[in-house]
């Protein structure tokens, strides 16, 4: 495990705890104090939890983004073991298709997808059931180009098949973005979106545009940055947690109606506990209003979990809100 990587999960574990614990501006002690007492304390809790008569383990996993945040916060907080789970989560930080890899190979029991991504899935294994919404709200897809590139495109319009193009996660809305802006200018397609295609790799199908599939959308811009794409598409809300974003300007943008993640579950899990899975998304609801109602305490720990400025992660909470609600 790289040194970084033990950093982050320091600091989220961190957070966590002064979550649970502290009150805003009640923390004092070194990040890293904190950061072995979350350990101890973290380890100490499963223990306890894996003990206790009647749990649980249900295995769900995700990438680590703002909006799984409820998941961690449900944990700490023991909303989760009150319904009796014992919750193992999972983040897969480079690529979104591992998570659906994940739930495919029986790793993981729920698994936080995009909707495209999902629905693909569910058209075609019966194995799996949607759960529920992440959020009800519909997303915006962007098109981003850096603001002092030489030779600037005037528009969206003037995007073409031969332009390189970075979309944020294989299996995104991003794809859908990219065929119907070659559609609307009049530009041969042909891209077809595979679900299992690596990421930071380029695909030419059937003469269509060249397409760079990344795990997120810092990847999509650096891509970008770096001169192996013309443009980024990516949904607005995660562009605005990007760093720098203010470098970049956009083009255009387009919404489409969908969710941007959903929840799925092997059918075996809601089989054999159904009430469970309904306490469990409720616990999820709970862990996600006690955030908005406490927006500064949810700034500053969020912040904290996930390395992103205090000002867009309050940009971010004032536009964003989740759901949870078993259709």
């Amino acid at each position: 495990v790289r040194g970084d990587q033990i950093e982050r999960g320091a600091q989220r574990s961190s957070a966590l705890l002064r979550h649970r614990q502290l009150g805003v501006g009640a923390w004092a002690m070194s990040t890293s104090r904190w950061s072995r007492q979350a350990i101890r304390e973290a380890g100490r809790q499963a223990l306890l939890a894996a003990s206790g008569a009647g749990m649980r383990r249900v295995r769900a996993g995700g990438t680590p983004d703002l909006f799984n945040a409820p998941w961690q916060l449900a944990m700490v907080d023991g909303s989760f073991a009150q319904a009796g789970l014992l919750l193992d989560w999972s983040d897969y930080r480079s690529d979104g298709n591992l998570v659906l890899q994940a739930l495919r190979t029986d790793k993981l029991d729920i698994a936080v997808l995009s909707t495209e991504c999902a629905m693909l899935e569910l058209q075609r294994n019966n194995d799996f059931d949607l759960l529920a919404p992440v959020s009800r709200m519909g997303q915006t897809w962007g098109v981003f180009e850096q603001a002092k590139k030489i030779n600037p495109l005037e528009s969206e319009k003037s995007l073409r098949s031969n332009h390189k193009y970075a979309i944020c996660r294989p299996g995104s809305g991003g794809l859908i973005r990219l065929e119907r802006l070659l559609m609307q200018n009049n530009a041969p397609g042909g891209y077809a979106a595979p679900l299992h295609t690596p990421a930071a790799t380029f695909r030419t199908v059937q003469n269509g545009p060249r397409v760079f599939l990344t795990g997120g959308p810092e990847q999509a811009f650096l891509a970008a940055q770096e001169a192996a794409a013309d443009v980024v598409i990516c949904e607005m809300s995660d562009a605005a947690l990007v760093p720098e974003i203010d470098t970049w300007r956009c083009l255009g943008s387009e919404e489409y109606g969908w969710p941007q993640f959903v929840i799925v579950a092997a059918k075996r899990l809601v089989d054999e506990g159904e009430e469970q899975v309904i306490a469990m998304l409720k616990a999820l609801q709970k862990s996600a209003a006690q955030l908005k109602k406490d927006k500064e305490l949810a700034v500053s720990t969020l912040s904290l979990m996930y390395g992103i400025e205090a000002g867009q992660v309050s940009s971010w909470l004032t536009s964003f809100g989740w759901d949870f609600k078993p259709d």
